[in-house]
């Protein structure tokens, strides 16, 4: 897939812009402050529905105004679509060719994206919750079946915990909730432990290509329970429940569960978290983030969009050029970057200056 006509409204520090992106690698370009990240803010912001710098969408909208506006044209492998996004600070509409959604969750898998951003490279040593977003949000957005099963998951959830808060707990409706949770943890989880399988299809060679190192890469899942049947499964998440619900009522809050699941890589067999330097954990964050294009291209015969937001200035020359060989095998990439003078070949320049975008001839 590829995005063609892109314009904004309003959006940020765009009163209005409009261009066309092409195939191929589009590099965005200007000094800092111009509005760079802005544009693939926009773009990724369709893809899922929200920002990925703030959790306010009133701070997307220029500050004169009242509404900001997103619109793209996409060209699939078998289709085309228009996505809007009405942006207000009472809320936003998206539409897709000129019909709203009536739920945020139908715009997942229209726009796909895999995004780089400069905070990545703390994707590993931050919160377990930040690499579980990560996994639902890609999860979510291939299989509808998982989207569905973490709600109810979270719904049933949010349930226990205010039970927990009561004065006066019903144990009969605590344990009913406890039972409830039980099937769609069961579904989640196999839906991610086969994700990082097809994870570690790719990841290995990804890093090879971009390191040129014989380093082992391995990625690894963490939850509470190894039982593969159904069975024995819900028998030992009712024990634990059962086991931790003195604490729970204390802290009035549900310690067990895969809300506190976690993914972690591992290079040579240690943690790249904790062992890894910051070079290093860069590259094996493009690498997951990489391999995740390989996942999504199999799943759903469409190449994402992939975003790299001032990714090359904190790389060396090597790994620049490594990484920008790999870049080539996708359909459409946006690369934002403070300078020109990378060697970025047979791409298509846009220079950001003044709330403007110019396609550079």
């Amino acid at each position: 897939m590829k995005i063609s006509r892109f314009k904004l409204v309003n959006f940020r520090n765009y009163f209005e812009a409009d261009t066309i992106f092409e195939q191929g690698v589009n590099l965005i370009t200007g000094t800092n402050g111009q509005g760079k990240t802005n544009i693939v803010e926009a773009i990724d912001f369709l893809s899922v529905g929200k920002s990925f710098k703030t959790t306010s969408d009133s701070e997307l909208i220029h500050f004169k105004e009242k509404y900001a506006r997103i619109e793209v044209n996409l060209q699939r492998a078998n289709d085309q679509k228009e996505i809007n996004a009405l942006i207000t600070s009472s809320g936003k509409k998206i539409t897709c060719n000129g019909i709203e959604l009536k739920k945020l969750s139908e715009l997942s898998g229209m726009l796909l994206c895999v995004i780089f951003t400069p905070e990545d490279v703390l994707f590993f040593k931050d919160s377990p919750s930040v690499r579980r977003r990560y996994i639902d949000v890609n999860l979510s957005s291939l299989f509808k079946e998982y989207m569905n099963e973490l709600l109810k998951y979270k719904n049933i959830l949010k349930e226990r915990n205010t039970l927990l808060k009561e004065n006066s707990i019903d144990l009969v409706y605590l344990e009913t909730l406890e039972e409830r949770l039980c099937e769609p943890q069961y579904k989640i989880i196999k839906f991610r432990q086969k994700l990082v399988e097809e994870l570690n299809l790719h990841v290995q060679g990804i890093f090879k290509e971009l390191d040129h190192s014989e380093k082992k890469i391995e990625i690894k899942y963490f939850t509470f329970s190894k039982e593969k049947e159904y069975a024995l499964f819900k028998n030992t998440l009712m024990n634990l429940y059962k086991e931790n619900r003195d604490g729970d009522m204390k802290r009035k809050a549900t310690s067990i569960g895969i809300h506190h699941d976690d993914i972690k890589m591992y290079m040579d067999q240690k943690d790249v978290g904790v062992y890894a330097s910051q070079g290093q954990n860069r590259i094996c964050a493009l690498s997951l983030k990489l391999s995740m294009f390989n996942v999504i291209k199999k799943y759903t015969n469409e190449d994402a969009i992939v975003i790299l937001d001032d990714v090359l200035s904190e790389l060396d020359e090597a790994h620049q050029i490594r990484l920008l060989a790999k870049l080539r095998e996708f359909e459409q990439v946006f690369i934002t970057c403070a300078k020109e003078n990378f060697r970025v070949e047979r791409c298509t320049t846009y220079v950001i200056k003044e709330n403007k975008i110019t396609r550079r001839m």
